[in-house]
């Protein structure tokens, strides 16, 4: 398995359109751009991330990330938008390697 860290992998494949909202993206720390998304979060946007949804390419058009650097770029969006809302984690594999 794949450890990586979650800051780590949204700067190296997520930042360019979820820093600026390209294409509609819902821009990360902006609670109220992700308003309108799915309540059920990981289980749905985790399969948005991993096989594209709208105008996101699957793995933001990287089809060789493994899944796992693709879930921890998610909890590390997530958790910088929404720091006090409870998301299932599996630790190493979301967000920082301390939680």
């Amino acid at each position: 398995m794949v450890a990586v860290n979650g800051e780590t992998a949204y700067e190296e494949h997520c930042s360019g359109c979820h820093e600026t909202g390209m294409l509609g993206s819902p821009i990360a720390g902006d609670a109220a751009d992700w308003g309108s998304r799915s309540q059920l979060w990981d289980a749905v946007l985790l399969d948005h991330a991993i096989t594209g949804y709208l105008e996101m390419p699957a793995k933001g058009g990287k089809a060789d990330l493994p899944d796992e650097v693709v879930r921890s770029a998610l909890e590390y969006m997530l958790r910088m938008t929404f720091p006090d809302m409870p998301h299932d984690c599996n630790p190493p594999y979301c967000g920082d390697s301390q939680e």
